[in-house]
């Protein structure tokens, strides 16, 4: 196969992978507005996107301590973005201000050290989020920089919050504040983040501009030395945990199955092409592998549609 025929294989490849992308987005978000899951206030908010947002009420429970890991703050901010990005893109006529969703990639640096990375990529800027262990980092970059902590110091992090140990788990604070990080704080820093980035990309705001968290000091200050969350287990929580994960695992199901397509598609053109030739070698390697990705998309599309049931309730 020419340079030509690949190029266009896997332009072809890419858009339909975009396609089911978009169409994984839309099932979403209908379901989403089925089961009134986005609240009118943040639908509200997404009209008119700022970074003016009040931190509401701070769970006050005694039995609970401030202890959180990176994996689950990071998770828990992509949970909130992949509900702002599904609403928002749908109304945002400026496609140089709709927002692209990469979920987190995890993995291990060259001494085995926990860390992950996730995007949120407009046409000219990505905010990227960073974790390490005890420290998460958000910066604002251009789309073509994959490293940015590599470029840290044209691209300053926008914010920073660190880790400290604390009887036997971590608390978080910001760089720019005392005051500890709190599960009820995430929806909020979420939102200023998302906002952020809308703003930059729209010219309203510049990516080297500071960024202030902006939370109410009063409400964390009545915790004291006793700082708390709010469990997920709290009957009030309950139901939007449960819609979070639903909507984040029914995602990942469809960019997999998704992916999965696009190579199929690939393969078996690659599979024609080796049959032409008379590439016999090269044919059954891609016919092997293509069955094994039919039977693996099939049950991967089979745990989607019984998600999509089992999820939802």
């Amino acid at each position: 196969m020419g340079d030509e025929d690949k190029k266009l294989g896997n332009n072809k490849a890419g858009k339909g992978l975009m396609k089911d992308r978009e169409n994984v987005a839309e099932k979403l978000l209908a379901g989403i507005e089925n089961r009134g899951y986005t609240g009118e206030q943040t639908i509200a908010w997404l009209r008119n996107v700022s970074e003016d947002v009040d931190a509401g009420p701070v769970s006050t429970s005694e039995d609970l301590i401030p202890h959180m890991t990176m994996l689950s703050c990071v998770d828990t901010l992509f949970d909130h973005f992949l509900r702002y990005c599904l609403q928002y893109n749908r109304a945002e006529k400026d496609a140089n201000a709709r927002v692209d969703y990469a979920r987190p990639v995890y993995g291990q640096d060259s001494v085995g050290t926990l860390n992950c990375t996730g995007r949120l990529n407009t046409a000219h800027w990505s905010m990227v989020v960073d974790g390490q262990v005890q420290n998460i980092s958000v910066f604002l970059v251009p789309p073509s920089i994959t490293d940015a902590r590599a470029k840290a110091s044209e691209y300053p992090p926008i914010l920073e919050l660190r880790a400290s140990e604390d009887r036997g788990g971590l608390i978080w604070k910001a760089d720019s504040t005392s005051t500890v990080i709190l599960f009820d704080h995430l929806p909020v820093i979420a939102k200023k983040l998302f906002a952020r980035l809308i703003r930059v990309a729209k010219g309203q705001a510049k990516g080297s501009d500071s960024f202030d968290l902006g939370l109410e000091k009063e409400k964390a200050a009545q915790l004291g030395q006793t700082q708390k969350i709010r469990a997920a287990a709290l009957p009030e929580n309950i139901d939007e945990l449960l819609e979070i994960n639903h909507v984040s695992m029914a995602y990942a199901f469809g960019e997999l199955i998704g992916m999965l397509d696009a190579d199929l598609e690939q393969m078996m053109k690659m599979g024609v092409q080796a049959l032409r030739t008379g590439d016999r070698d090269a044919n059954e390697k891609l016919t092997r592998r293509t069955k094994a990705l039919s039977v693996i998309k099939n049950q991967v599309k089979a745990m989607s549609d019984a998600w999509r049931i089992e999820g939802g309730r």
